[in-house]
This record gives C-alpha cells, sequence and structure tokens, in this order.
C-alpha cells in the first residue's frame, strides 16, 4: 500500500486484461513495466503537489488550522481505508484495474475543488474554509480507498516475483526523481510569496500529472474482473486474520505507523517553527529524503532480490530509529540547521527506502497467497487506514496539547515535538522486535547481511560485480572475476557461481582460483565439490586444491572421494587438502595407498598429506620413498614432510634456505645450538657432547665432507631416549645416507638439522631432574 508519497512503487505490472483472460503471461508483464513506471512518475508528482507531502500540510497552516484539525484533515486521507473490508469483493468483481483507473480519475477530479479554496474563504470566512476542505479531503479519501483496493491485488499480479525487489528498486528510483522535483518546484514556488495564489499553482498543475498517470495505467496488463466473487464473504478475512505471520506484519507496521507518521507530517512545521527554517527549505528537507531514496533504492532492491525481505526490511528499521534522535539534537536558528537536516533527511529518505522495499516484497511473496489476494489486501489497506488516520489525529492531539512543555535537557532543547521524537524513536524499536518473528523468504538473518559489508572490500565487490554484468569479452571476465576474488566480499558470492558456471574455461578456471582466495562460503564450497566430483581432469584438480585452500571441512567427504577418482592428478590433489584440512580419519587410507601405489607422483602426494596429519607410523615408508627418489623438488617434499611430523615447518624451511646460501655455516649454527640445548638439559653428559663442538667447528672451517661425516658419527651417541621416538627414526634413517650423499642430496643434512633442532625442544623447558 502507497504511503506517504504515494508513489505505489513497491509491486505494479500486469497487461491491459479487462474483460479477457486473468492470466497474464511473463512477457506480458514484462512489457507493461514501463508504462507501471510512467504510471507511478505522474502519481508520485500528483500526490506531492496535492494531499501527501509538506505542501498540503503548509497548505493547512497557511488557512490558519491547529495541529488537531491538521491531524484531523490527514487522518481523513487514510482512515477511510477501513471501508476496504467491505468494498474488496465488489471491486473484484468490477475488475481491480477498472476500479483502479475510475476512481483514480475520481479523486483527480475531487482534488480540483482545492482551487476554490481562497473563493470560500474570501466569501465564507475561516470557519467555513476549514470544513469545506475537510468534506473535500474526505472525498478524495474515499476515491483514493476504492484505487487503493483495485491496485494491491493488482500490484500482486503485474510484477514477476524473482524481479520484484530490482523492479521496485528501479521503479522507487524514478516515482523519487520526480517527487524529488516537484518538491524542490513546489519549494521555489512556495518561497517566492506568502499566500495562497502559490498553492493554487501546485493544486492546478498537480492535474495533468493525474491524467498522465491514468492514461500510463491504461496500457499495465491484468486486473481484470472477477466474476466468481460473492457479495460479501467474511470467510477469507477471517482467514487472513488468522494468519499469525501476516497479524505479526499487521501488528509491527501498525506500531511503526502509529509511532512514526505523526513525525513525518509534522515535520515541516517543525522545521519552519522551532528550527528556524523558511517555508520553502522545510518543503527541501523532503526532497533531501527522496534523494536518499533514489541513491539507496536499487541497493535494496537488489540486495533483497538476493538475500531476502526480511533482513532489508529490518536493516532500515533500526536505521529509521535513529533518525529522531537526529532531529532532536539538530542544533535550531543558525547557519549550520539546513545543512544537517538535509543530510538527516537524506538518511532517513534511504532508510525508509530499505523498509518499503523490504516490506512490501515480503508481503506480496512470502505473507499474501496470490489466489487469496483480494482478502488479505483488504484487511491490509483497512488496518494501514486505521492506523495511518490514527497516528495523524494523535499527532496533532499531542503537539496541542504539549504546547506548554519547555525547557532544557542538558544542551537540548524541550518543546511540544520532544513527544513526537520519543514515540518515534520507541515505536520502530518495538516494531522490529514484532517483525522478526514474520516467517521470512529466506534463512539470512539480519546480523549476516549486515557482516556481508563489514568483510573483505565491499566498495571493490560492487565494482567488480558491476564490471562482470558488463564484461563482453572472455578476457574482460577473467579479468573481473580475479576482482571479485581480491574483494574477499561475501555480496560477491553469486557472481563467482555464475562464472563457475560460465561456458567458457579460462572463466571457469579463474572462478576456481577466485574462490580459493575468499572465506569459504557453503554455496561456493558445494559448487566446487561438485566441480572435483564432475571428474573434469583440468578444473577438478583445481578444485581439489582450492577445496583445501577455502579451509571448509564440509568439503572433507568430497576430497575423500576424490581418492578414488580415475585421474592421479585429482587423487594427489585430493589427498594433499585432505592433509590441509587435517582430516584425521583419512590416515589408514593414506598408509595403505602409500604402501600399495606404484606411481611415484601419488606416493609423494600421499607422503605430503601424512606429514601435515603428524602419521607418524608412516615414517619408515616415507623415508624408503625419499631414498629411492632422484628429483630435487620430490626429495625436498618429502623432507618436509618427515619435518613437520616432529617440528615447525618454518623451522625446516628457515634451516632450508641458510644451506642453500651458506651449507657450511647453517650447519655449524645448527650443531651449535644442539650442543647448547643438550648441554643445558644433561649438564652431566658435557664430555659426550665435545664432539658437537668439534663437529661444528669443522662445519665452519668449510669442511663440509668432514663436518658430514663427523655428524654421522656423532648421531649414534647422542642421548635420543629422552626425546620422541619419532626424531630417533628419523635422524638414524637418514644417518646412513648423510656422509654418502649429503653435499649432493641437501635434503639429508636439512632434514637432519631441522630433527636435531626440534628433538629436545620440549624436553628442555622440563625439570633436570625428568630428564636425566
Amino acid at each position: 500500500m502507497p504511503g506517504e508519497g504515494e508513489s505505489m512503487t513497491d509491486p505494479i505490472d500486469e497487461k491491459n486484461n479487462h474483460e479477457q483472460s486473468s492470466v497474464v503471461t511473463t512477457a506480458e508483464k514484462l512489457r507493461g513495466l514501463p508504462w507501471v513506471i510512467a504510471m507511478n512518475i505522474g502519481n508520485s508528482i500528483y500526490v506531492q503537489l496535492t494531499f501527501f507531502g509538506s505542501v498540503f500540510v503548509l497548505f493547512l497552516n497557511e488557512l490558519d488550522f491547529n495541529k488537531t484539525e491538521i491531524g484531523m484533515t490527514l487522518a481523513l486521507l487514510h482512515i477511510t481505508g477501513v471501508f476496504s473490508i467491505f468494498i474488496a469483493p465488489s471491486v473484484a468483481r468490477f475488475g481491480h484495474k477498472r476500479s483502479f483507473m475510475t476512481f483514480m480519475s475520481a479523486r483527480a477530479i475531487f482534488s480540483a475543488f482545492l482551487l476554490f479554496t481562497p473563493l470560500i474563504l474570501n466569501r465564507f470566512g475561516s470557519h467555513y474554509v476549514v470544513i469545506y476542505v475537510i468534506v473535500v479531503t474526505g472525498f478524495f479519501a474515499i476515491s483514493r480507498t476504492t484505487a487503493l483496493m483495485g491496485w494491491s491485488p493488482w500490484g500482486q499480479e503485474y510484477v514477476p516475483n524473482n524481479m520484484r525487489g530490482k523492479f521496485s528498486a528501479i521503479s522507487n528510483i524514478f516515482t523519487s526523481l520526480a517527487g524529488f522535483l516537484a518538491v524542490i518546484v513546489a519549494g521555489w514556488v512556495i518561497g517566492e510569496s506568502t499566500g495562497l495564489r502559490n498553492f493554487m499553482i501546485l493544486f492546478a498543475s498537480s492535474l495533468l500529472f493525474a491524467a498522465i498517470s491514468v492514461w500510463a495505467g491504461s496500457h499495465v496488463p491484468g486486473g481484470a474482473p472477477k466474476k466468481d466473487v460473492s457479495r460479501m464473504n467474511f470467510t477469507g478475512i477471517i482467514e487472513a486474520v488468522q494468519d499469525k505471520g501476516y497479524i505479526y506484519l499487521l501488528i509491527g507496521v501498525g506500531i511503526l505507523t502509529l509511532g512514526t507518521s505523526p513525525l513525518g507530517s509534522f515535520l515541516p512545521l517543525y522545521m519552519r517553527e522551532e528550527v528556524g527554517l523558511s517555508s520553502g527549505n522545510a518543503i527541501y528537507i523532503q526532497a533531501a529524503a527522496m534523494f536518499g531514496g533514489i541513491l539507496a533504492g536499487y541497493l535494496w532492491g537488489w540486495a533483497a532480490d538476493r538475500y531476502g525481505s526480511k533482513p532489508i526490511m529490518l536493516s532500515g528499521l533500526l536505521v529509521r530509529m535513529l533518525v529522531p534522535v537526529f532531529w532532536f539534537t539538530i542544533p535550531r536558528h543558525v547557519p549550520v540547521s539546513l545543512i544537517l537536516a538535509l543530510t538527516i533527511s537524506f538518511i532517513d529518505g534511504a532508510a525508509n527506502m530499505g523498509w518499503t522495499i523490504g516490506s512490501g516484497r515480503l508481503l506480496y511473496i512470502s505473507i499474501v497467497p496470490e489466489a487469496k489476494s483480494s482478502d488479505y489486501m483488504a484487511v491490509w489497506n483497512a488496518w494501514g487506514g486505521i492506523t495511518w488516520g490514527i497516528s495523524q489525529l494523535l499527532g496533532g492531539w499531542l503537539l496541542d496539547a504539549a504546547q506548554g512543555i519547555s525547557g532544557q535537557l542538558w544542551m537540548f532543547q524541550l518543546d511540544a515535538y520532544t513527544v513526537l521524537f520519543a514515540i518515534a524513536f520507541a515505536a520502530p524499536l518495538i516494531s522490529s522486535l514484532l517483525l522478526n518473528a514474520v516467517r521470512a523468504d529466506t534463512a539470512v538473518s539480519v546480523g549476516e547481511f549486515a557482516s556481508m559489508f563489514l568483510h573483505g572490500n565491499p566498495l571493490m565487490a560492487f565494482n567488480s560485480m558491476i564490471r562482470f554484468n558488463l564484461a563482453k569479452d572472455e578476457r574482460t571476465t577473467v579479468s573481473v572475476t580475479e576482482l571479485l576474488g581480491q574483494s574477499k566480499s561475501p555480496l560477491t558470492v553469486e557472481e563467482l557461481l555464475e562464472a563457475l558456471a560460465d561456458p567458457r574455461f579460462n572463466v571457469r578456471f579463474e572462478a576456481i582460483i577466485s574462490i580459493a582466495r575468499r572465506d569459504p562460503d557453503p554455496r561456493l564450497t558445494h559448487a566446487l565439490s561438485v566441480v572435483l566430483e564432475r571428474g573434469e581432469p583440468a578444473l577438478g584438480v583445481v578444485a581439489a586444491w582450492a577445496l583445501g585452500r577455502l579451509g571448509d571441512l564440509e568439503a572433507l567427504e568430497t576430497l575423500r572421494g576424490g581418492l578414488s577418482a580415475p585421474y592421479r592428478s585429482i587423487q594427489a590433489h585430493s589427498a594433499r587438502s585432505l592433509g590441509t584440512l587435517q582430516d584425521g580419519d583419512v590416515v589408514p587410507a593414506l598408509l595403505k595407498r602409500l604402501a600399495e601405489e606404484k606411481d611415484n607422483g601419488l606416493k609423494v602426494a600421499f607422503t605430503s598429506a601424512l606429514g601435515k596429519l603428524g602419521a607418524r607410523e608412516a615414517i619408515p615408508d616415507m623415508l624408503q620413498l625419499l631414498h629411492g627418489n632422484e628429483d630435487r623438488f620430490l626429495c625436498m617434499e618429502i623432507a618436509l614432510a618427515l619435518a613437520r611430523i616432529v617440528g615447525d615447518e618454518h623451522n625446516f624451511i628457515r634451516i632450508m634456505r641458510s644451506v642453500r646460501s651458506d651449507p657450511a655455516t647453517a650447519a655449524s649454527r645448527a650443531v651449535t645450538q644442539v650442543q647448547s640445548t643438550l648441554a643445558n638439559l644433561l649438564p652431566k653428559a658435557a664430555p659426550r657432547l665435545r664432539k658437537l663442538t668439534v663437529c661444528a667447528e669443522t662445519f665452519a672451517r668449510e669442511e663440509l665432507d668432514a663436518g658430514l661425516a663427523m655428524l654421522g658419527e656423532i648421531i649414534d651417541e647422542l642421548p635420543f631416549e629422552v626425546c620422541d621416538q619419532a626424531c630417533e627414526q628419523i635422524v638414524k634413517g637418514v644417518r646412513p645416507r648423510l656422509a654418502v650423499d649429503g653435499v649432493e642430496r641437501p635434503e639429508y643434512l636439512i632434514l637432519t638439522l631441522h630433527t636435531l633442532e626440534s628433538a629436545w625442544q620440549e624436553q628442555g623447558s622440563m625439570p633436570r631432574e625428568e630428564v636425566l
């Protein structure tokens, strides 16, 4: 249901079916969407220049209406919505579209009677002009209620659900922009002079846009008469009010309306009376809100279609809760007041757009069954009319009743409007608690939605998402897909999934790489698992690697299955990833495969995984594989796998880099470190450790061969009884090859030094009595 701005943007679309079939095809809906936007644009300008906006409130104030009379007049615009329950069957039989078009025209005719206001005022006086304006408003409101009763079910019909959020956003952008321009012009016209003349100019101009709106609406499909609707049947109404989720939504929206609508309606008067802005500037405040909605609209709509209505609705609601606090603290009668007021209004407009799109989409997609939309929307319109009407009456009455309030709270001024600020702060808070219980169309929570903008780089994410959808060739798409991963943002998941399903191989390949660069996401993990399970060798290998890099344990089962893939490359990368994910349950299977496998590359992959898993029982087979390999890169990987079992991986890499740079010096320092550790641990064994000192000195003189030979002899004399048995197993397993191949096979020296440095470190921190 249109709110204050009456832009009718949430749902609107279907084709011109009048007496024809009520079934409208998606193609017809899509063709009608531009006419829907045109209809909304005309309507938005019309209502901003007449009954819904700052212009009408200032017009009533110019006629010397008091706050209660203003509230009563504004209440009439909505409270007639209660008749929706009674006219719903007749509207359905007459046709939702036909009813909408007929009574949209009627309300424009009634609004034209506002042009006679100066004549009534001059001839009969202010008392009768109050009655006259209220009567005109009443006839307008009745016509509007009937038109809305046609529009609401019709609106559910003519917009495809899969694009409802985006269309609402796009329509809101256009209608808000039109309303924004209308308000800017209205502010300029009102600011030119005082009196009623300029108001009459605006009212007369509005009739042209009302006619444009009706004409555009005639081209929108759907809304055909329903001949099978009974004249008066409350069964559907009763069923609607028994819907728990629907009732929660009604109550939540009702509380929000009662709490925030008075402040929104009387804000122009607050700006003029308390903050010190002119009437023209007070109207510009409304324009700032529209501008905020324009800029935020598409983002809200896009997010609603992607992440669901509920998180968007509640996010907008929670921001709206802060707006009254901002209004209350705004400084008064200072030049900066206008700038601050425009900023606050901008934030309010952006938040309100999120609330409008989210709640409207939730209503039509998740809450209201399309087959029962007439009954549900009758209750919706009636309830909305009642709460809006009461809110305006309550707001006007409260302002008149609170005229005596004055004073200061700390540095903030208290006045009659303070009551409205307090209520407008509490209402969204209470409403959000109720609306949180409404059934959602997705499982994304408000917290999860908000966190998406706090992880990664959201600006890079949005930039890459836009560029991804605009990319025209493979090379550009690959480049942008890389940026999707670099943003590390949850916002890019859909685009990465789309890239992963792209028919171009290079795009799919880059998508896997990009997915591996970001934090794990269940949908991405599943998508990579599907790629791996398909068994395509080129992409399956990268998918197996990416699943390990992501670190998502949900991939374990898929990777275990990868060990039986028809391609060795996929088996190898699955094994490595299982090691990365620390899947201890796969150790027995890897041990068996390592013992039975004939392919050298696979054996190295299994060894690497077992090393990461700390599988001590694999040490003999790993040593045998190390001795049987000649490839220096594979040998170093095997040595690293053994090193991981007994010590810190970083220590092995440090020693490796030192040995590559200066093997003799690196060996000397490592042996010296071992001697120092053992001397501190076993002071009584000092004579046995003197050979370590001599060995270190031999290495220091760059006598590498002699040092290796001496180190091999010393190993048999070291106190392995006070260290991890795995260290002894590795060192003594390498020892026979150390002196023979040490220079040619540096991995033996590096592994030996690493293991010796690691062997007694843990025991070195224990009391000496425990290790002697």
